[in-house]
């Protein structure tokens, strides 16, 4: 038996990657739209000029846009979680959001309302830090909160948490 099962202190902290499946969609339909309208543009256009411009013009946006999904794909957004703080990191960014267990141990789930719909976050009770944990792997998350002794309080509870 490990040290880190008896002493929850001493375990590593636990990185949960954002899942990208939906950022993967939108940024590769959007090249391959842009890769189609290139190749629309060089068989249809009836000038030299209107094919170099339309090709530049396309071309430069397709690599724009790739540009954008590989910094996305390098570096995604992650939780981690440990024994005194669970951290939201953006990007590869600083931290931005943090919740600490000096606050208590305690956490919920809430539904952080947005103009247009709603996501799931944490937060602790009484406190007034939320952590945006949609489209973070449920399971994963409940493994890395257990293994790190916090405590999800009764109550609602996002997709796939149980």
């Amino acid at each position: 038996m490990t040290t880190y099962r008896l002493d929850p202190r001493l375990q590593p902290p636990s990185t949960i990657p954002l899942k990208q499946w939906h950022y993967d969609l939108f940024w590769s339909l959007l090249c391959l739209l842009l890769v189609a309208v290139v190749a629309i543009d060089l068989a249809t256009a009836s000038t030299t000029g209107g094919k170099v411009v339309g090709g530049l013009i396309f071309g430069l946006l397709l690599a724009g846009c790739l540009a954008i999904w590989v910094n996305q794909r390098r570096h995604p957004s992650e939780l981690r979680v440990s024994y005194d703080e669970i951290v939201r990191s953006d990007r590869g960014r600083a931290a931005r959001t943090v919740l600490l267990r000096e606050d208590g141990p305690d956490l919920t789930f809430i539904l952080i309302r947005m103009q247009r719909g709603a996501l799931w976050g944490l937060a602790q009770p009484g406190g007034d830090t939320r952590l945006d944990v949609q489209n973070f792997s449920m399971p994963d998350l409940r493994r890395a909160l257990d293994a790190h002794d916090w405590r999800v309080l009764d109550g609602k509870h996002p997709r796939g948490w149980a």
